[in-house]
């Protein structure tokens, strides 16, 4: 999944792919936009596959959930530098890049 990101960086879309089809990418606030409308950051994509096996688990055990609460995404992380938080540098592609 993080190769793929890093392509869909890369290329400044998402693939035209079906897997992807109604997927967004907003850059200013650093999230990822599913088809129904929910949100989540790059950094909870490492947590994905826990929660997937505790979602099962507990559906195994319980039952299916009716109405599961929804949650707003992560904020993105500062870079620190110095004593105070900047904005990031912005990513230029390697082949965008001079080379000397």
């Amino acid at each position: 999944m993080a190769e793929k990101l890093l392509i869909i960086k890369s290329r400044g879309y998402l693939p035209n792919d079906t897997n992807w089809h109604g997927f967004r990418v907003n850059e200013e606030r650093a999230v990822i936009i599913t088809p129904d409308g929910r949100e989540f950051a790059p950094r909870e994509l490492e947590g994905f596959p826990l929660w997937r096996d505790q979602y099962h688990a507990l559906k195994d055990r319980y039952g299916l959930i009716e109405r599961p609460p929804v949650r707003p995404p992560l904020e993105p992380v500062q870079v620190y530098r110095g004593g105070k938080r900047r904005q990031p540098a912005p990513w230029v592609p390697t082949r965008d890049k001079i080379m000397k």
